[in-house]
């Protein structure tokens, strides 16, 4: 427990970790403890202290290296330690035959309480909507597909950003030089994304993406279709008041809300 506390404490920007070396490591520290005592013979001790250094050593250094939660491996350390000089008199005691039942009850409900308080103060516990989001993304990748269709999106949205490119240029693209992009450039890449969209009709993904899925179908024939309603008005010259491109535009508005709820 102290192990991910100190993981969730160290990593303030989010980052989840899982695993048993955390664990491990906790119970390094409770041997560690037990070796600076005179619970065992000095003859012993002097062995024993020299090899778990070299072990906690190695597998510090090496945890130093990415994707190894060190934080977890050190807050199991630190707290194995102190759990094991907690446990020391009550060891003690055993050895001349003085039973004491609640001594163990006593340390685990202090770590149970103090990793509830600290789960639950307020700068710790999140909000209801935000555990929501969490486990609704954990659920949407419990399907056979979840990580293809991450790929798959987020080529979609690199597409996306390079079909609006031509919206977004700085100064504003002439009609004529956006027509031509938005024909040359825009069109190639919505289609594109169309074809990456298809295929993810097809995967085992959950009913939420799938729902994404569908909206995604229908808001890139809009901007197709916006396309299509910039060229007409630009040919009959009355681009600012065609009702069908205003229909068009507010139909993107709209799907675009509908993706954004899903999120």
């Amino acid at each position: 427990m102290f192990a991910s506390i100190a993981s969730l404490w160290w990593h303030s920007e989010g980052i989840n970790s899982a695993g048993a070396s955390g664990a491990i490591f906790g119970m390094f520290g409770v041997f560690l403890a037990l070796l600076l005592t005179n619970l065992i013979p000095k003859q012993i001790r002097t062995g024993l202290l020299r090899s778990i250094g070299i072990v906690i050593a190695i597998n510090l250094i090496y945890g130093m290296r990415s994707g190894v939660d060190n934080a977890a491996h050190i807050g199991g350390l630190l707290s194995g330690i102190v759990i094991g000089f907690l446990f020391y008199p009550l060891l003690k005691n055993n050895l001349k035959g003085i039973k004491n039942q609640f001594s163990l009850a006593a340390i685990v409900g202090v770590t149970v309480l103090f990793g509830w308080l600290y789960l639950n103060s307020p700068g710790n516990k999140l909000a209801v909507e935000t555990r929501r989001k969490a486990l609704d993304e954990l659920n949407n990748f419990g399907f056979a597909d979840s990580e293809k269709y991450l790929t798959k999106m987020n080529a979609f949205q690199e597409l996306e950003t390079e079909a609006l490119a031509p919206f977004n240029e700085t100064p504003p693209l002439s009609d004529t030089a956006l027509l031509q992009k938005l024909n040359t450039v825009a069109v190639p890449k919505w289609n594109r994304i169309l074809e990456i969209i298809e295929e993810i009709k097809n995967y085992d993904i959950s009913a939420k993406e799938k729902k994404r899925t569908e909206l995604l179908i229908d808001y890139v024939n809009a901007r197709l279709e916006q396309i299509k309603g910039i060229e007409q008005g630009m040919k009959e010259r009355r681009i600012e008041s065609n009702p069908g491109l205003e229909e068009t535009n507010k139909k993107i508005k709209n799907l675009l809300k509908q993706i954004k709820e899903l999120n």
